[in-house]
């Protein structure tokens, strides 16, 4: 993770945290936080789906345009994408993805902490993420079989009412 990403990352959790919203790093940079993967592009923010007003004006310089549609797999309560110090922040409330017997609503809070430049960013579930990457980028899905066992993949499949081919 580049040194722009990095303090993008900081200041993000830092004015969450001020703000005491609930919060957890998702995506590439779950893969960087597990030692997965080298390159964090964006920051994917796991947040509730109630904190929009909050997390926004903790983060937001200016308007914002807010997805509360969704599309023919994600089902998330709302999505915005930001900009904080020239790094772009996607900030995902209330997560959820459409399968074919409904919707996942998938977890936000925090799995484990990993230290970034003095600060302790929490990060979220690596078998939340696995089932998301499962969805839409398969070659991600697999990097976090390294770390999400078969049995908790499973367990999770069962605990989000999804077909066990999906």
């Amino acid at each position: 993770m580049d040194a722009q990403v990095r303090q993008a990352l900081v200041a993000v959790a830092g004015r969450l945290d001020d703000a005491e919203v609930t919060f957890s790093l998702g995506g590439s940079g779950l893969l960087w936080a597990l030692g997965l993967a080298e390159e964090v592009g964006d920051l994917d923010v796991m947040l509730p789906a109630d904190a929009e007003a909050t997390a926004l004006a903790a983060l937001a310089t200016g308007p914002v345009d807010v997805d509360r549609d969704g599309t023919d797999l994600w089902a998330t309560a709302w999505f915005a994408t930001i900009v904080v110090r020239g790094v772009e922040v996607d900030l995902l409330g209330g997560m959820a993805l459409r399968h074919p017997d409904g919707v996942a609503h998938l977890d936000h809070h925090p799995h484990g902490w990993v230290e970034v430049d003095g600060y302790a960013v929490p990060y979220a579930d690596p078998a939340v993420w696995w089932v998301i990457y499962r969805a839409y980028k398969p070659g991600k899905a697999l990097l976090l079989e390294e770390v999400v066992g078969p049995r908790r993949r499973a367990a999770l499949r069962a605990d989000l009412g999804l077909p066990h081919d999906w």
